[in-house]
């Protein structure tokens, strides 16, 4: 099962692999917003067994992951700069 962090990472082109996997209907005329909400949709009302394996998936998820991990190490010294700079306003 995919979680909507995941999701958000992936590539329109990887949302609809899943959402073609997972038998999602009209995803090929729907946005990603609106193919992140439908595969999520489709998990819950889908028995687990009935799901795609977790192999297939895995790789997917994988690259999501590293793409998280990613975004969140560029993010970090931005905010460590912010407020840096906040305490050297406040100083002033």
């Amino acid at each position: 099962m995919y979680t909507i962090d995941e999701l958000k990472l992936m590539l329109l082109s990887e949302l609809k692999e899943i959402a073609e996997k997972m038998a999602v209907k009209n995803f090929k005329k729907l946005n990603k917003q609106d193919i992140i909400y439908a595969i999520l949709d489709q998990q819950a009302i889908t028995p687990e067994d009935k799901l795609p394996t977790k192999t297939e998936e895995t790789a997917d998820a994988d690259k999501a992951e590293a793409r998280l991990k990613q975004r969140k190490s560029l993010d970090l010294p931005e905010q460590k700069d912010l407020s840096l700079d906040l305490d050297r306003k406040e100083k002033m």
